[in-house]
């Protein structure tokens, strides 16, 4: 198969205290929330744990150096238990490890009341079934390939998270590098929806690795140089080459064409699209202060009208390609006009 579940305690605390820190925007309330609510009020030894452990993590953040990632997930997420922690003191200073190994030991009990084993083992089962469905090994990767115009070859290792959330579905990152990607699953909600809809999560990570050192970023960007007058004031400091790459990874899944021609437990027309498009579309580009849900929504509808252009690349077997990029930007700048 494409991917490779892999399901570790360690790595899933080391998710745990790293969402509790808060150290960066991607890092998700409502799973601190409902961990609260199982473990009780932090303490301030706990409290001054995390402080500490944030100013290490965030020094690394997700940047890159020599094109292999510098954050310590990447460093921790290695395939052998015996070797996480001699990677990541390899990473870090002295002081650093000892910051970062407190505040893992203090946790450690408080996160061993929250893991369930059980559950997500029965998700890695259920996804890994569906994972060896002809759709989902070979049609829809194939298609993927032929479209992004790149041919994968070695496996993609997908480190399983348990997410406690009841009200988000599955959840996704592409920080660790093009062989690593990381899946947050919903533990408590586990039905063929949400197992369908994390694979759709799973091929859009994969995409974004794809485009990462691939000509189709050199022609985003290049395309962005001929239209950068038509990118100021973008909320929340999105870049329009940000949000182009985005509208690229989601035109296959979880919204996009590629993933609705093979979905059948989900499907990105009836479940997400067109249920979104009452919304007032405009109003990302009204409102002064960056809302996640109004730009969620323009990105829905700037996906939809991917569809014949996906639907026409896909029927005459073409790759995506230059012009594919310029149309993109096309629909970007009918957006910001109101057209």
């Amino acid at each position: 198969m494409l991917f490779k579940l892999s399901i570790s305690k360690e790595e899933n605390l080391f998710f745990f205290i790293s969402n509790l820190s808060q150290w960066h925007f991607s890092c998700r309330p409502d799973y601190n929330a409902e961990w609260i609510k199982m473990i009780g009020p932090l303490s301030n030894r706990e409290k001054t744990a995390l402080s500490g452990y944030r100013v290490v993590i965030s020094k690394y953040g997700f940047n890159y150096k020599n094109e292999k990632p510098l954050n310590l997930g990447a460093r921790f997420y290695v395939p052998i238990e015996s070797k996480k922690w001699a990677e990541l003191k390899k990473a870090v200073t002295k002081e650093e490890y000892v910051k970062i190994k407190a505040a893992i030991d203090i946790f450690r009990p408080k996160f061993n009341r929250v893991w369930d084993q059980v559950r997500i083992k029965k998700w890695g089962s259920a996804l890994n079934k569906m994972l060896r469905s002809k759709n989902f090994s070979k049609r829809l990767p194939s298609d993927i390939h032929r479209f992004l115009g790149v041919t994968r070859t070695k496996q993609i290792t997908v480190h399983l998270f348990a997410a406690p959330s009841t009200n988000r579905t599955a959840a996704g990152g592409a920080n660790l590098g093009h062989d690593d990607l990381t899946l947050e699953v919903p533990i408590y909600k586990l039905n063929n929806w949400n197992v369908e809809f994390a694979i759709a999560i799973l091929f859009h990570e994969m995409t974004h690795t794809a485009i990462d050192g691939s000509s189709i970023r050199k022609w985003i960007d290049r395309e962005f140089l001929k239209n950068k007058k038509g990118a100021v004031n973008l909320p929340s400091g999105r870049g329009l080459q940000e949000i182009i790459r985005e509208l690229v990874a989601e035109s296959v899944a979880p919204y996009g064409y590629y993933f609705n021609k093979y979905g059948k437990a989900y499907t990105p027309v009836p479940d997400m699209l067109l249920s979104s498009f009452a919304q007032n579309k405009k109003g990302f580009w009204r409102s002064d202060k960056y809302k996640t849900l109004q730009f969620r929504n323009l990105m829905k509808y700037l996906v939809w009208k991917t569809y014949p252009l996906c639907a026409y690349y896909d029927a005459a077997n073409m790759k995506l390609d230059k012009d594919f990029i310029k149309e993109l930007f096309t629909f970007f700048a009918d957006e910001k006009r109101g057209a």
